[in-house]
């Protein structure tokens, strides 16, 4: 992934700005949850777990630790016959030829692997990558003309670190398909509508933007949690739930490899293929391979995991933004791209503390937001050497 990242960031330097709007969302994403929240305050009930996206999304997946504390992810008990995560989920993809991988939407983590994934992929023959956060613009011709993904490309795009994957898949020529309802569909508009309802709109937008054209397009398709399970939910009334996948098998006919990595959590500092352990007799494996990913672990506050697996450096935050009296979002992107681009890095820092910014060599723009004065007019140039 560093070689492909490298190269769509030597792109992005010679780019001129292409997108008609230059700006930032003002207020950044998922501000209002993090502009509410104070680390030493009883800690919040984080309904629909928003907080802890956020968190994650602004850097602090520390925080979110602690909000998401009394939350049990289980062990995972390794399958030593497949020592190699990434090449377990690579070979299931060759032979079906279609790869339906979750993620949990707190955890960039699992956003890394599936650009692993996606390169090593793209070397057989894959060429479509669809995602449940993308907008429609990833199908039109601006998104096409830019290396840097924006802000407005999706929902979970903003986070910096599903921002390099998508870097590095454009970089790749992958075909972007997004494929979640839209919001004025009329079927979706009843408060109380069936969770079937959207699935079937899932199924239905992959085969319209896909399938009806290429029916055997070696695709990745990117979902969240659930969406992925090939085998029907049946809840304590009986009621049957067919979730996204098992409903595209069924209109495509083609038995996609169906990939979880938020059931489990890997014993080392890898991730591991989990043997899938039933927690009752009703529980069974829905989707087709477990992968666990590992335990975070934290220096200077930042997560370990990106120094090791993205090759990122720990640099200190410039010293226009260091030492304020209250808490800033501090961004860096790559020099020459506009402040639409989506950073390579977020941290939110409060007053008091030192975190790092965790960037590859490279040259950068840092600029930082404010809760009660909006957008810092400073900003700063960065190198990170090599």
């Amino acid at each position: 992934m560093r070689t492909i990242l490298g190269a769509a960031l030597a792109a992005s330097l010679a780019l001129t700005t292409v997108h008609a709007e230059d700006k930032a969302p003002n207020p950044p994403l998922f501000s209002e949850q993090v502009g509410a929240f104070d680390p030493a305050a009883p800690l919040p009930e984080d309904k629909g777990g928003l907080l802890a996206q956020a968190l994650a999304l602004y850097g602090r997946e520390d925080l979110r630790d602690r909000l998401m504390a009394a939350k049990k992810i289980a062990p995972c008990t390794v399958d030593a016959a497949h020592p190699d995560a990434v090449q377990a989920i690579v070979d299931g993809a060759n032979a079906s030829g279609l790869l339906i991988i979750n993620e949990a939407h707190y955890e960039p983590r699992g956003r890394a692997l599936i650009g692993r994934v996606l390169e090593r992929l793209h070397a057989d023959g894959f060429t479509v990558y669809a995602a449940e956060t993308f907008a429609a613009d990833v199908r039109g011709p601006d998104f096409a003309a830019r290396p840097w993904p924006a802000f407005d490309d999706g929902g979970y795009s903003n986070d910096p670190v599903f921002g390099r994957t998508m870097r590095s898949a454009k970089a790749l020529g992958y075909r972007f398909v997004d494929y979640e309802y839209d919001a004025e569909d009329p079927r979706m508009q009843d408060p109380n509508v069936d969770v079937g309802v959207r699935e079937d709109i899932q199924a239905e937008n992959l085969m319209a933007r896909i399938f009806a054209a290429e029916p055997n397009a070696k695709a990745v398709i990117h979902v969240g949690h659930g969406h992925a399970a090939e085998v029907a939910f049946r809840t304590g009334d009986g009621t049957e739930t067919r979730m996204m996948a098992l409903r595209l098998k069924d209109k495509l006919g083609r038995d996609p490899f169906t990939v979880n990595t938020t059931y489990y959590t890997s014993p080392s500092s890898e991730p591991a293929v989990c043997t899938f352990v039933p927690s009752g007799p009703d529980d069974s494996p829905r989707m087709d391979l477990f992968i666990g990913l590992p335990a975070p672990a934290y220096e200077d506050g930042r997560p370990v995991w990106r120094r090791h697996d993205l090759g990122d450096h720990a640099i200190a935050v410039p010293a226009a933004f260091a030492g304020q009296s209250e808490k800033l979002a501090i961004e860096a992107r790559p020099a020459g791209e506009p402040p639409l681009a989506v950073p390579l890095d977020r941290v939110l820092v409060y007053p008091g503390e030192t975190l790092p910014l965790l960037l590859p060599p490279g040259t950068y723009t840092v600029r930082a937001y404010s809760w009660s004065k909006g957008w810092l007019p400073d900003e700063v140039p960065l190198t990170v050497p090599d």
